[in-house]
């Protein structure tokens, strides 16, 4: 794997597709360090033209705090990217959602780091939640809390299997968090101060058009 990544013949057959963005998640444990791949493909222009692969690390699942000489070294990789997970500010209901303990500080510590080591041109910050029953009033507040670390918010629909025997990849059974038509008054009111929010400047990754069409 490690040869494989330091050959470049990843970026030069992802650039050949027209694929601009790489996003990176985990890693084998055994396989080249992520600031490696970082600094491979930010720095190595597989294109005629010399354009480069823009690159963002993403996390996701059970959160782990990141150490300061970790996130300062993707900087210096080259990373300008990076989306982390928050559904819910409240630090009970967001332990619930991982399965982990003080899940909600640790990405938080890590949003801050990140905020303060990117640079402020160029970078992207990214805030990803995941729009269930269990925090569908909290949007608003999930926006103003993105936007005061400097990060956008970006609103994602929960995909959730109707079957408790339905196992996939992307898919869960969780009926608690699952909207119903009784849900569709907060649901249009939560959406409609999230549009408010976006015209009063507020950054929201998503479009008008996606905003006003996800109540329905």
């Amino acid at each position: 794997c490690s040869s494989f990544l330091r050959s470049g013949s990843v970026c030069r057959q992802l650039m050949q597709q027209y694929v601009q963005k790489s996003k990176i998640t985990n890693l084998p444990r055994s396989s080249v360090s992520l600031s490696d791949v970082v600094e491979l493909i930010h720095s190595k222009p597989p294109s005629n033209d010399g354009a480069r692969l823009r690159v963002r690390s993403a996390s996701g699942g059970r959160p782990s705090r990141l150490p300061i000489p970790f996130a300062r070294l993707l900087v210096s990789a080259g990373l300008r990217s990076v989306s982390v997970s928050m559904d819910t500010l409240n630090p009970e209901r967001f332990d619930y959602i991982c399965n982990s303990n003080n899940a909600r500080q640790k990405v938080v510590d890590n949003m801050y780091y990140f905020s303060k080591y990117l640079p402020r041109r160029g970078a992207l910050l990214i805030m990803n939640s995941v729009v269930t029953k269990e925090n569908i009033e909290e949007l608003p507040e999930l926006v103003k809390f993105a936007n005061s670390l400097g990060y956008y918010s970006a609103l994602i629909p929960a995909h959730l299997a109707n079957d408790p025997n339905c196992i996939t990849y992307l898919d869960g059974y969780a009926p608690e968090m699952r909207l119903t038509e009784e849900d569709k008054p907060i649901i249009e009111e939560s959406y409609g101060s999230v549009i408010a929010l976006k015209k009063q400047g507020y950054r929201v990754f998503n479009s008008y058009h996606f905003l006003k069409g996800s109540p329905e």
